[in-house]
């Protein structure tokens, strides 16, 4: 089974000739996902909180990415670069939006922990 291998800084993926795969950041794979297959389909989500009823939104990689990337422009702005990676909290959904804030705060420099409330 052929791997896609994406690597930090490099404009697209490399398929091994070796046997093992080797481990990649998760946030190099989106981002080289967003590179070479941006329209992928990445999840499919219900659009309301209380029914199905209302039908699904597609959430492609390039969606996520900017997602992701947002929270992290945000985070930096509101907290700074992450030094040394210091736990934040976050307190929401957990859904989709938990996904991109860790995803964010990793690009950020920063951590996502439990709540001690």
């Amino acid at each position: 089974m052929a791997t896609i291998v994406f690597e930090e800084g490099h404009g697209g993926p490399k398929h091994p000739n070796h046997s093992h795969s080797k481990k990649q950041l998760l946030n190099n794979i989106i981002d080289g996902m967003v590179r070479t297959r941006p329209n992928a389909l990445w999840a499919v989500v219900p659009v309301s909180t209380t029914t199905y009823e209302a039908g699904y939104r597609k959430v492609t990689y390039y969606a996520l990415a900017n997602a992701v990337n947002g929270i992290a422009w945000w985070l930096t702005d509101e907290l700074g670069p992450g030094k040394d990676f210091p736990t934040i909290c976050y307190m929401g959904w957990n859904d989709i939006r938990y996904v991109i804030v860790v995803l964010g705060a990793v690009k950020a420099g920063y951590k996502v922990g439990p709540s001690t409330l």
